[in-house]
């Protein structure tokens, strides 16, 4: 039997089982069948628990319910934070942890002994066109009107820089449909976008 631990931050929920306590990789079927919340444990998704590899204190996978690898998770690591605290991994009020977006710090708010509350370094932000980045005046794009793919948007994009690497995020409000099959689209409008050099492109869709 593998031990493992169940937390959740702002309504996710995950599970955390350390590395060392896994005889093998999980394979995808049985990630699936964990996060299963009928013929599992039921989860978001596991927080597994591994040597760092880039420089840190501690290193962390995110698995998907469906098998896949998610890059980094803020509420994911504030509960493998409150489970490494919690379970004598470290009692550190500050620690890093290597995750596939990159290193994160962690900063632990202890109150009489207890850990009351943790924060994480996510990168920064920034709607400000320029910094995105994206071409025209510089001004904050929140619902302005873009051409895309033949349609008529009202976009929101931010720009965000996390552990080294640009990340660009439009929000789409009222839309339907899969959002994340737009990204060609987004990217093949040369008139709205300036070059994003290695970095990664997200559509989303939702209210604002």
């Amino acid at each position: 039997m593998i031990p493992f631990a169940k937390g959740h931050g702002l309504g996710n929920d995950y599970i955390v089982i350390d590395g060392k306590d896994v005889p093998a990789p999980l394979t995808v079927p049985q990630i699936v069948r964990i996060c299963d919340r009928n013929w599992g444990v039921g989860s978001d998704g596991i927080l597994l628990k591994v040597p760092a590899w880039a420089g840190a204190d501690f290193g962390m996978r995110i698995l998907n319910p469906d098998g896949s690898e998610a890059e980094k998770s803020g509420n994911g690591l504030r509960i493998f934070a409150k489970y490494l605290w919690e379970h004598g991994h470290t009692k550190a009020p500050v620690f890093t942890v290597d995750t596939k977006g990159g290193r994160v710090e962690c900063h632990c708010h202890v109150s009489d002994g207890h850990m009351n509350l943790v924060t994480v370094e996510m990168g920064t932000c920034t709607f400000v066109a320029p910094e995105i980045p994206m071409h025209g005046p510089a001004r904050e794009v929140v619902r302005v009107p873009l051409q895309v793919g033949g349609e008529a948007l009202l976009v929101t994009a931010e720009g965000l820089w996390v552990a080294g690497t640009d990340k660009r995020v439009y929000h789409l409000p009222g839309t339907g449909g899969k959002p994340a099959t737009r990204g060609p689209e987004f990217t093949a409008a040369p008139a709205a976008l300036a070059p994003l050099a290695g970095g990664r492109l997200a559509v989303a869709a939702g209210a604002q």
